[in-house]
Parts: structure tokens; C-alpha cells; sequence
């Protein structure tokens, strides 16, 4: 009998399920609508339904699945129980998913924070394949992260490791706000809303192309024609996630750095924005084994492939 593992990518919006192989290929996937806004209930109700439709789709029962794994807002604890920092999906704290997934369908399962679900993914199919030591980096509308270490996920004691996207890049006490409501945090730089912040407060400074309504895509396309506005925030970008890439380089000594998301697509003009800040920065020691530069090589679906992943941790 053929065996699957099964991946599951909670969103805010939707809820993407989808049959992977061992190997990590995606063979097969649906999506149901997340409707958070109706409460946990409804949100646990859509994930039954995706899994049920999946299957039904590829006409396969439970016998066919290794095991469930789920990528998920917020940070969940080791039961898959969800502790904190799930904003985009109403009532989602304390919602033990792990154990209505276990109830609903009698199969192992595994519930880590969605970006840590795609550092598990990019180590067992992707680009960290031959990395025991490494950290990724996922930009999206916020910016989180994953650690590897010894060919194994870092979760730290209550699971909020890798929360990159809170280390300080400014000091200054004019420092933006950050969604967490500190001062000067990398996700104020290196994310969606970051850079849609410093189009806002510098349009009106700048002849640009550049509209409240652009995208990061739209920045790194002007920066490419020169456009100021652009430019400018391409270089603010590199210099704060240099910044701190070389705090992470500095603790962690990875032999890689992945990443993933939308401001990867800016190419070599964000590359060489970051690079230089970033070994300017590490200690001279590890001048001398820089860590690999690497893009995420999950490019389709790779939430579901990640959290797919997960099953096969153990």
C-alpha cells in the first residue's frame, strides 16, 4: 500500500491541505477558506473538511497517511496546543489542535509554527538538505525564522524560538514601533509592512514612482531603474537585515543562511545590500568560513511540503 504524508498550511485566509510524498514531492492539494473570523469552532470545522475533501479527492482513507503535519500561526506548544501570538486568526490561542487532530483522524501528528514548519521542510527536501546547522529567514507581511541545529528543529523551552524578525536593529529612541510594541525591531525594516512604512513617511520627499498601494515587488523593480525612493529603501532594507543576520552569524554559526519570501525576488541589487553590512559585521573569525547565501528552494506550496516534513522529524 502506498503511503503519504499529509501537510497542512494555516492561514489567516485560507487553509491549504495536500498529499506529499517521502520524497517531498506535492502530489495533490485542496483549500478551504479559513473564515476566522467565525471563531475556533468554525476554523477546526474547515480543517476536518479540507482533510476529508483530500482524501476523498485522491480516494484514500486514513491507512494511506503516515501522519498529519500542521504549519500554524502563533507558537504552539509540544501537544500542538497554540500558546501565543496567533492575531490573525480570532480565538486561536489555547486551541488544542494537535489533540482534535489526533481525535478526528487516529494518526500521529505534528504542530509547529508555520515558518518553523518551512525550516523543517527546507532541511528534509529543500536547499538544507545537506546542512546540519543552519537559519532560515521567511519575509512576508512579518518576518520569522527557524533554526536547525544538528539536523534537528530548534524549538527552545516553551517553543518561541527563532522569533528573528524582534531583534533589535535600531537603537535610537525615534526607532519605528514594531507590532510587538518595542522600538527598532528587524521586522520594521525587512517585511511587507516595514517597507510599505517608509514609502509612506518618504514619498513626499522623493520625485518616485513609488504609491501607498505598491508592493515590495514594486521597490525592487524601481530600484532597478533607478528610481530614489526605491533605492533608498533598498539599501535601509540590506543595512538593518545585515545587521542582523551578523547577530545570528555571530551566535549561531551556521554553515547556512536560507531565504525565503516575496524580498528574496529582489535579486542581486538586495543581495549585495546586505552582504556587505553582514560580513562587516561577524566576527573576523568567521570571515573565513562564511555561511552559505542561500534561497528557499520550496518555491511551490512549500507550507504544505513543510509541514508535511514534520511527521518525518522523528
Amino acid at each position: 500500500m502506498k503511503k503519504y504524508l499529509l501537510g497542512l498550511d494555516i492561514g489567516g485566509i485560507g487553509i491549504k491541505c495536500g498529499l506529499v510524498s517521502v520524497e517531498g514531492e506535492l502530489i495533490s492539494f485542496v483549500e478551504e477558506p479559513t473564515e476566522a473570523n467565525k471563531g475556533r469552532k468554525q476554523v477546526l470545522k474547515n480543517i476536518k473538511k479540507a482533510i476529508a475533501s483530500l482524501l476523498e479527492k485522491n480516494k484514500l482513507t486514513t491507512k494511506n497517511i503516515i501522519g498529519i503535519g500542521a504549519g500554524t500561526p502563533g507558537l504552539p506548544d509540544e501537544k500542538g496546543t497554540i500558546l501565543h501570538g496567533a492575531a490573525n486568526l480570532k480565538q486561536w490561542q489555547g486551541t488544542k489542535l494537535g489533540e482534535f487532530l489526533e481525535k478526528e483522524f487516529a494518526l500521529p501528528v505534528r504542530v509547529e509554527n508555520d515558518v518553523t514548519a518551512l525550516a523543517s521542510g527546507e532541511h528534509r527536501f529543500g536547499n538544507g538538505k545537506k546542512y546540519k546547522n543552519f537559519i532560515s529567514l521567511a519575509f512576508g507581511t512579518g518576518l520569522g525564522g527557524g533554526i536547525i541545529i544538528d539536523n534537528k528543529v530548534y524549538r527552545g523551552k516553551h517553543g518561541y524560538a527563532a522569533e528573528f524578525g524582534h531583534i533589535k536593529v535600531n537603537s535610537e529612541p525615534t526607532a519605528p514601533y514594531c507590532t510587538c510594541g518595542k522600538r527598532g525591531c528587524l521586522e520594521t525594516y525587512a517585511s511587507t509592512v516595514g517597507i510599505k512604512r517608509m514609502i509612506h513617511e518618504n514619498r513626499k520627499k522623493f520625485k518616485t514612482k513609488l504609491d501607498l498601494n505598491s508592493m515590495p515587488k514594486d521597490v525592487y523593480a524601481l530600484a532597478k531603474e533607478k528610481d530614489k525612493l526605491a533605492l533608498l529603501i533598498v539599501k535601509e532594507v540590506g543595512y538593518r537585515l545585515g545587521l542582523g543576520l551578523a547577530t545570528l552569524v555571530n551566535i549561531f554559526d551556521p554553515e547556512a543562511i536560507i531565504l525565503g519570501g516575496g524580498i528574496i525576488k529582489a535579486g542581486p541589487i538586495f543581495l549585495r545590500s546586505f552582504e556587505y553590512t553582514l560580513y562587516d559585521h561577524i566576527l573576523p573569525f568567521y570571515n573565513k568560513y562564511k555561511p552559505k547565501i542561500l534561497k528557499t528552494k520550496l518555491s511551490k506550496e512549500a507550507g504544505i511540503v513543510g509541514s508535511a516534513s514534520l511527521i518525518l522529524q522523528d
